[in-house]
């Protein structure tokens, strides 16, 4: 079932990330939640895909004016990250600096 949840989870990015690219944002949120929620359904709190697709949807989130959802998202990702990655994985950093995008 994993490789079959990778899928769907890739395809749905592949979604959302042209439904960004043309700016139609909410739409990239509703896609970006389905691939969350079959993230949570299949694969472990830590897995890579999981977490990539969280920091996704929490940057869907601040591109849709979302910032409380944003943050939310964002911060449970970090906590994760913090716990399970080096302190200087640039992953980390890359969802610290979208973390902090929520505060300007």
């Amino acid at each position: 079932m994993h490789l079959d949840a990778r899928k769907k989870i890739a395809d749905l990015d592949a979604q959302s990330a042209k439904l960004e690219e043309e700016g139609h944002y909410s739409d990239t949120v509703r896609i970006l939640k389905q691939a969350v929620e079959i993230a949570e359904s299949n694969l472990e709190e830590e897995d890579e895909d999981r977490l990539r697709v969280r920091h996704l949807l929490g940057h869907a989130f601040l591109n849709n004016g979302q910032w409380m959802e944003a943050e939310s998202v964002l911060e449970n990702v970090v906590i994760i990250k913090r716990r399970t990655l080096e302190k200087d994985d640039p992953s980390l950093a890359a969802t610290m600096y979208t973390l902090g995008r929520c505060y300007l």
